[in-house]
């Protein structure tokens, strides 16, 4: 088995291979990294370790699930401890990275798995981030309202937190 520790962010996948720092682009898909992988090694005998990051690590567990790639998902307080006790205090992605893949010493295998989606939660998961998005705008859009003393204005921004409202 060979492992493989991801330190996930919004823009990139921090990747350590037991031999290699690398960084990959986070998109859907994840085509460099795939390409990388199938380059490197035989897809079934990889294990991925990564701490969930939200939507950040949505595309990595989709990719682990849609290409039968085993995963484990680390409870990001676990990675806390482990690096602690590592005795690590410089977090950067590279470090992150190279600390999740020492955690696979410490896995059992029967909890490295193929990750898998569940599509309703997904959905609920965009709608949630969606209100939330929403939520934060119309909270904006009322705190600058209290702060304007052009009434031209003022008016404009009624009308769009009634807009908001709705």
């Amino acid at each position: 088995m060979y492992y493989i520790g991801i330190d996930v962010s919004k823009k990139d996948l921090a990747v350590f291979d037991g031999k290699k720092d690398l960084k990959f682009i986070n998109k859907e898909g994840l085509k460099s990294f795939k390409k990388y992988l199938k380059n490197k090694y035989n897809l079934s005998e990889i294990a991925i370790i990564f701490e969930p990051t939200g939507v950040y690590s949505l595309y990595l567990k989709e990719f682990c699930a849609e290409n039968s790639i085993k995963a484990y998902i680390v409870n990001p307080k676990k990675s806390h401890n482990f690096t602690r006790v590592l005795g690590k205090r410089s977090k950067t992605d590279k470090i992150d990275a190279r600390i999740l893949y020492q955690f696979h010493k410490h896995i059992d295998l029967e909890d490295i798995k193929i990750p898998k989606i569940d599509q309703q939660a997904k959905t609920l998961a965009s709608y949630l981030v969606s209100y939330e998005f929403a939520l934060k705008q119309r909270i904006s859009l009322s705190n600058h309202l209290e702060s304007l003393r052009d009434k031209g204005l003022i008016t404009l921004i009624k009308k769009d937190l009634k807009r908001a409202k709705m």
